[in-house]
Order: C-alpha cells, then sequence, then structure tokens
C-alpha cells in the first residue's frame, strides 16, 4: 500500500507518477503509449484506490474509466490507440479489465459499454466447423477472421467475457476442449 511496509514509498511513487501521467481527458500515457497502458494504468489506479481512497487517485481513475467509455467504438471494441474505428480482441480484453476494476470499487460503468464489449466478443466467435467456439483476433478490416487457433487470442475472449460477467460454461466449453488440445 502507499505509505506503507516495506515498499510503501515506491508504491507511493508510482501512484503519484500514473496520476502525472493523466490528462484532462482522461488518457493515462507516457510519450507515446496506447491503449493497452491505459488501460493498464486505469487497473492499477483501481485496485490501489480500492485499498487506500485518496481523492486525487479517485479523480484520475474517474477521468481514466470516461476515457475508456468515450473510446469504445461502432464496432463496440478499443484499439491500440484512442477513438480508433477498428477494434481486435487483444486490447478490447485489457479495457474491460479496468472497467471490471473500477466497477467494483464503486466506479459506473454504463451498462451499455459491456453490452457492446459483449457483443463484439460475440461477434469473433466462430460458430461452425471444427473452428466452432473459437475467437478470432479482428472481426473488421486488415487481418479479420485471423488467428482463431491462438490460445492467447482464446485467453482473451474468456477474460474478456468473464470481465463481463458473462459465465457460461457451454460459451467456455470449446476453449477448454483447444486448452486441453494444445497441453498435449
Amino acid at each position: 500500500l502507499p505509505g506503507r511496509d516495506n515498499y510503501g514509498d515506491n508504491v507511493r511513487k508510482v501512484v503519484d507518477y500514473v496520476i502525472a501521467q493523466t490528462t484532462e481527458s482522461g488518457y493515462v500515457t507516457d510519450g507515446r503509449t496506447r491503449m493497452y497502458s491505459h488501460a493498464f494504468a486505469t487497473l492499477f489506479l483501481a485496485e490501489v484506490n480500492g485499498m487506500t481512497p485518496d481523492n486525487r487517485l479517485r479523480d484520475a481513475l474517474d477521468r481514466a474509466v470516461r476515457l475508456i467509455v468515450d473510446c469504445q467504438n461502432a464496432q463496440g471494441g478499443w484499439r491500440y490507440n484512442p477513438f480508433a474505428t477498428d477494434a481486435d480482441m487483444s486490447v478490447t480484453v485489457c479495457q474491460l479489465q479496468a472497467l471490471r476494476a473500477a466497477h467494483n470499487i464503486g466506479i459506473r460503468v454504463p451498462k451499455s459499454t459491456i453490452d457492446a464489449a459483449v457483443a463484439f466478443v460475440m461477434r469473433a466467435r466462430s460458430d461452425r466447423g471444427s473452428d466452432r467456439g473459437l475467437y478470432y483476433y479482428k472481426t473488421q478490416g486488415r487481418g479479420a477472421w485471423t488467428k482463431n487457433r491462438e490460445y492467447a487470442i482464446n485467453a482473451a475472449a474468456a477474460t474478456a467475457l468473464l470481465s463481463a460477467g458473462i459465465h457460461d460454461d457451454e460459451l467456455h466449453a470449446p476453449l477448454q476442449t483447444v486448452i486441453a488440445r494444445l497441453m498435449k
């Protein structure tokens, strides 16, 4: 925790640094970092704020969450840069993890944001053949409908759904089969 125990000063310094990197719009960026970094910084702020309430931290967190919500695109997901028009599974899962952590400590996250993200993930799910139940990295643009056999993409999709509160065994069963096959 910030200011406590052996690493308290280090954690406090990181909190101060992340807050200082939060722009007025809420984008947490250090130079040319992207939405991945923003999501992980938002997740960090939520976790720390959940343990030690701090008004400065809460303000930065509120703005960071609002930016995630505002940057969600028409596909229902997110991409590398704020306000991108395309989306991919790996950036989307990071934003959902940050939103879940913020929600868990009482930050308002619009249901419509989560619903649109779930719809994006579900559109990326293959519904036929031997790929049935697997998830694609992207559904539009360059690289669309690829990488569905990659473990990381499917793990990201499962994590995204779990972060959004979807705990449906039927949805996750094909992933369990793939994991078992990969583990051999």
